[in-house]
C-alpha cells in the first residue's frame, strides 16, 4: 500500500470514528437539552421524597411537627441542571462543609436542594438530591434512589457512615444531617464558582430567601484607614486589637463579636445589622469603650459599626478561628477583666460548630473553618480570672455548647442562647429582644421573656455573679424591666 492510499485509509478512519462520536454526543447532548423541561419533575418527585420519609429521623420532634405543616409554598428550591447553551455536556461535582459524603466522589447531571425552613439561619436541615440521567432501575436501588424512569434516578445526600433508612439508630438525625448549602460547580471547571441557585415561585415553592449584598471587598479608603487589605496573618496581628488600659481599673468591661457567615449565600441578610446595632447597644447604652469592642466579620472585615457611611477600622475578617481564639487569649492574659461579654450569630453545623468563612472558597470545612463548640470551652477555661463571661449566642444548635459549658462546671461563665441542642434560630428575634433592652434590664429576667416566642437554653453560675446587666455590673433589682 502506497503513503498516499494509507493516509485516505486513515482519513477515512479518522471521519468515521468523528462521525461515531458526534453521533453519541448529540444523544447525550440532546438528553441533558431536555433538563429544563425536567426540572418541574424532579422538583415533584423530590417533594413528595421528603413527605415519604420520617423526618423525626432527621430532625428534633418539634422540628418534625412543624416541617409536617410547612406549606410547599413556604418553602425554597435551589436548581442546578444544564441549560443546553455549551457545546459539551456538563457534570457537576458537589461538595458540603463535612467531609464525610460518599456522594461528593461522583459526579452529577443535576442537583436539587429543598430548604423548608427559609426564614430560619443556616444551620438546619436541608434536603439534598442529585439527579443521574444514566442510570438503570437496579443501578438506582443499589445507589439507595428512586427511579423516576427515563433512566433518571433522584438520590438522597447523605453522610457516607449514615445508617440505612430502614434501621433505626438514636444519633441518626445528628449522624446524616446536611444543614448548609452545598458548593455545587462544573467538573471541568478550574474555577469553583456556584452554580446552585435558588428559584422564586418554581412548581410550588415558594420566593426565594432574601440574601445579603455581597460581603464588602476593602476599597482604596478602607485600606488606608485599616489593614484589611491584606489578609496575611501577619498582617491581620497587625490590625486594631483590644487594647488594655494603661492604669488599674478593677471594672475593665471587653466585648467580642463573631459573625462569620460561610460564604455569600449563607450570610444572613440580617448579619451586618445584628453586629451594627449589638456593636452600638454596648458602646453607647451599655458603655463599653470603643476600643474594648472586638468585632470579627465576614471575609474581609468590612463593616459600618458606627452607621454614619463609613467603614472603621476596628472589624476584623471572620474566616479562621485562630483570630477569635487569639483574641480572648490575649484579653485574659494581659488585661484585668472584670466582664467579658461574647455574641455569636453566625451559621452552624449539627454539632455545635460555628463555621467561619470559607476563606480558600472550596466548600469543605477545613479544621481552621470550624470553631467548634469544644474549642470555644477550651477558650473560657482560659479565662477563669475574669469575673464574669457573658455569652449571648443566637445561632442554630447552640443548646450544644450550653450542654458543653455546663457539664465543664465553668463557675464565671453565663450562657444565653436562642436554640436548644436540636433546635433552629432564625437569627434575628432573639438578639432583637435583647437589643430592646435598657441599660438597668437584668440578662435573666430579658431572656426569660424570650421563652414565650422560642425554645431558647440558658445557664448560669451557681453563685450570684450571674445576676448582672449587658455591663456586667449587678442587677439593681431581678424583676422583669425593660
Amino acid at each position: 500500500m502506497s503513503s498516499l492510499q494509507a493516509w485516505i485509509v486513515l482519513v477515512i478512519a479518522c471521519w468515521s470514528t468523528w462521525q461515531a462520536n458526534l453521533v453519541i454526543a448529540g444523544v447525550i447532548q440532546s438528553n441533558l437539552q431536555t433538563l429544563p423541561d425536567h426540572r418541574e419533575k424532579w422538583a415533584n418527585v423530590a417533594y413528595n421524597y421528603i413527605y415519604s420519609i420520617q423526618c423525626q429521623m432527621l430532625m428534633s420532634h418539634r422540628n418534625c411537627r412543624k416541617f409536617r405543616v410547612t406549606k410547599r409554598s413556604d418553602m425554597n428550591i435551589y436548581l442546578a441542571y444544564h441549560q443546553g447553551n455549551s457545546s459539551y455536556p456538563e457534570k457537576y461535582r458537589l461538595v458540603l462543609p463535612r467531609k464525610q459524603y460518599e456522594s461528593q466522589k461522583y459526579l452529577n447531571d443535576a442537583i436539587i436542594v429543598i430548604d423548608p425552613f427559609p426564614k430560619l439561619s443556616f444551620g438546619h436541615r436541608l434536603f439534598i438530591f442529585a439527579i443521574h440521567g444514566d442510570l438503570g432501575q437496579v443501578e438506582c436501588r443499589a445507589r439507595h434512589g428512586q427511579y423516576i424512569g427515563n433512566k433518571e434516578c433522584l438520590i438522597m445526600i447523605t453522610k457516607s457512615e449514615c445508617p440505612n433508612e430502614r434501621e433505626s439508630y438514636k444519633d441518626y438525625k445528628r449522624r446524616c444531617d446536611t444543614d448548609i448549602l452545598p458548593l455545587v460547580y462544573y467538573a471541568n471547571d478550574l474555577y469553583t464558582s456556584q452554580q446552585l441557585l435558588c428559584y422564586s415561585n418554581f412548581s410550588g415553592f415558594g420566593q426565594c430567601r432574601e440574601v445579603a449584598l455581597r460581603d464588602a471587598i476593602p476599597t482604596p479608603k478602607d485600606c488606608q484607614n485599616s489593614g484589611t487589605c491584606h489578609l496575611g496573618r501577619a498582617s491581620i496581628q497587625a490590625q486594631r486589637t483590644l487594647e488594655c488600659p494603661r492604669q488599674y481599673n478593677p471594672t475593665e468591661n471587653y466585648a467580642i463579636l463573631l459573625s462569620s457567615g460561610w460564604n455569600d449565600q449563607t450570610l444572613s441578610v440580617h448579619a451586618e445589622s445584628n453586629v451594627r446595632r449589638m456593636w452600638q447597644a454596648l458602646t453607647r447604652v451599655h458603655r463599653y469603650p470603643v476600643n474594648h469592642v472586638q468585632t470579627f466579620f465576614g471575609h474581609y472585615g468590612v463593616i459600618d459599626l458606627n452607621g454614619d457611611g463609613n467603614h472603621i477600622d476596628t472589624a476584623r475578617p471572620a474566616n479562621r478561628d485562630v483570630f477569635v481564639k487569639d483574641a480572648i487569649k490575649r484579653l485574659c492574659q494581659f488585661c484585668n477583666v472584670y466582664t467579658l461579654f461574647i455574641y455569636m450569630n453566625s451559621p452552624t453545623m449539627s454539632d455545635g460548630s460555628i463555621l467561619m468563612w470559607d476563606h480558600d472558597g472550596h466548600g469543605q470545612a477545613e479544621n481552621y473553618e470550624r470553631y467548634s463548640p469544644s474549642e470555644i470551652v477550651t477558650s473560657l477555661i482560659r479565662c477563669r480570672k475574669a469575673r464574669l463571661i457573658v455569652l449571648l449566642i443566637d445561632q442554630s444548635y447552640a443548646g450544644i455548647l450550653v450542654k458543653k459549658i455546663r457539664h465543664a462546671k465553668l463557675d464565671n461563665v453565663a450562657v444565653y442562647a436562642a436554640s436548644g441542642v436540636d433546635d433552629y434560630s432564625d437569627g434575628k428575634s432573639f438578639t432583637d429582644h435583647f437589643l430592646k433592652a435598657n441599660a438597668s434590664s437584668c440578662m435573666y429576667n430579658i431572656y426569660s421573656a424570650t421563652q414565650k416566642i422560642m425554645r431558647s437554653t440558658f445557664y448560669e453560675p451557681f453563685n450570684e455573679s450571674g445576676k448582672v446587666v449587658m455591663s456586667g455590673l449587678p442587677c439593681s433589682s431581678y424583676v422583669r424591666n425593660f
